[in-house]
């Protein structure tokens, strides 16, 4: 069992596990940077989730192509990100807009918000790469 987990496997109840891993640190990373950029840059909070949420989809990417998934479906890696970045920007559409709705009408802490919009998308884009990405 320990095995499946440290490597790539096709099972999907490990996968799923290692998904929440993999979700779990591009989260941090995410939430960190959205931090950072508001905060000491002083960047708009709605500049700093773009951006920071575009370099944990990367973060994710990695991760799922070195340890979660063992097939692709496309043998050509631009394909592939291409896909991933396609639902990975539903996924931004979706994270925007969740923040800003939170944040501007329920008046929520935009890092509170942020942890409403993980919560929502986190199982919308696992399931759309595992059904449209790695096989």
């Amino acid at each position: 069992m320990i095995r499946k987990l440290l490597y790539k496997n096709d099972e999907l109840p490990f996968q799923f596990i290692k998904g929440m891993q993999v979700g779990l640190v591009a989260s941090v990373v995410d939430m960190a940077l959205l931090f950072y950029l508001t905060k000491n840059l002083h960047c708009y909070y709605m500049v700093s989730a773009t951006i920071s949420f575009l370099v944990g989809l990367t973060v994710n990417y990695l991760f799922s192509v070195l340890w979660i998934f063992e097939k692709s479906a496309y043998s050509r890696k631009w394909l592939e990100f291409g896909l991933f970045l396609v639902i990975g920007l539903t996924g931004l559409l979706l994270n925007d807009l969740v923040i800003w709705g939170l944040t501007q009408y329920a008046h929520m802490f935009y890092l509170t918000s942020k942890l409403v919009s993980i919560v929502v998308i986190y199982s919308w884009n696992f399931t759309l790469r595992k059904k449209l990405l790695f096989s």
